[in-house]
Formats: structure tokens, C-alpha cells, sequence
């Protein structure tokens, strides 16, 4: 049967397209076609094509990235970054030991990151440079 409507179907484009089988019909042209629905639903009396095809790929590799990335800046940030002055003011305020918590790690990570620091020269006392992390 499916022979029989392939066989109605003229290609709208001359020369057709490699690999045509049919046109999507106009509105008011009855469909030549049968459907090939893999994935269907029924609404009513008409099919709807849902497509759910999977690439196989998932996210859950992005989630130990994710703590990677975020310990590597952790530590980049209170041992590259910031003088021991710093590092040991964070360590003996409230932040630091909700940091030793780990509840907001992040949170700490973004406060650190935009606090102003200034380092000193260590030949002089005069202010070397003013550097802002924030990002």
C-alpha cells in the first residue's frame, strides 16, 4: 500500500533532493505519507511526534569538574593571592569558621575574592600597588 502513495508523490523541487520520499502536504491536500512515529502520544484522534531521542551523554562529569575547579581556586586565592595577614584575619572571624563548616564555601570564595588588598614592597614601606580580585 505504501508503494501505491510513494507513487502519487511528486517531488516540488525539480531535480528533488537526494534521498526524497515525499513533501509535507498543504493544508487542505490529504497526507500521501503514513506516519512513522516512534515515539507518539495520541491527543484527541491526532498523533503528535515527541522527540526524547538521547545522545547517550550525561551531566553527572561536571559535578566533580565542578569541585575540582572550585578547590583549585580555593586554594589559588588564600595561598597565591592573599598575604598571611589576610589569610589568618579570614581564619579567626565568624566566616572563617562557617568556612570550616563547609556550608558556604563559595560564598566565602566570592567575599575573599573582592576584598581590596594592598602589598607592600620589601625594600620600602610605601604602598606598592592596589590590587582588586573582584570578579
Amino acid at each position: 500500500m505504501t508503494d501505491n502513495l510513494f507513487a502519487r508523490a511528486k517531488p516540488k523541487l525539480n531535480p528533488p533532493v537526494s534521498a526524497w520520499k515525499a513533501d509535507m502536504p498543504e493544508n487542505s491536500e490529504p497526507q500521501l505519507v503514513p506516519p512513522q512515529l516512534l515515539w507518539m502520544n495520541k491527543i484527541n484522534n491526532v498523533y503528535l511526534e515527541i522527540p526524547r531521542y538521547d545522545k547517550g551523554m550525561t551531566w553527572w562529569g561536571m559535578f566533580p569538574l565542578a569541585l575540582v575547579v572550585v578547590l583549585f581556586f580555593r586554594v589559588y586565592v588564600n595561598y597565591v593571592c592573599f598575604d598571611a595577614a589576610i589569610r589568618r584575619w579570614l581564619r579567626n572571624t565568624l566566616l572563617g569558621n562557617i568556612e570550616r563548616c563547609g556550608f558556604i564555601d563559595i560564598g566565602i570564595f566570592l567575599f575573599e575574592n573582592c576584598i581590596r588588598y594592598t602589598s607592600r614592597s620589601a625594600n620600602s614601606s610605601e604602598l606598592q600597588t592596589t590590587k582588586y580580585l573582584c570578579l
